[in-house]
């Protein structure tokens, strides 16, 4: 069971990053969303009634399906998930982005 909250804590971040980096594209940022075709957003009910069902081959499915999403190669080179808010940058609220200027691309470990 501890599984299936993790995959749902997993599913929460990515949606929050998504949202934020949403914001930040209006803004002219480089931030490039998943496409379509990679289940994601999923429909949360189907989501869940996997969950419930205990169908683990189902999560999976939409787990790979997200993964193979965010690791699609971005117009400005690499990932597709490098061009999302790193968590220093998220965690730098409550003083926005936009107020520290504009944002580039940086690859940190």
């Amino acid at each position: 069971m501890r599984r299936f909250a993790s995959l749902s804590s997993l599913s929460s971040l990515l949606g929050t990053l998504l949202v934020a980096g949403v914001a930040q594209a209006q803004a002219g940022d480089p931030y490039t969303a998943i496409p379509k075709g990679f289940d994601f957003p999923a429909d949360q009910a189907k989501l869940l009634a996997a969950r419930d069902a205990g169908d683990v081959a189902a999560m999976r499915r939409h787990a790979w399906s997200v993964f193979a999403g965010f690791t699609q190669p971005a117009k400005g080179g690499g990932a597709i998930f490098e061009t999302w808010f790193r968590g220093d940058e998220v965690m730098a609220w409550p003083k926005p982005q936009s107020v520290r200027g504009p944002r580039t691309l940086e690859r940190k470990f």
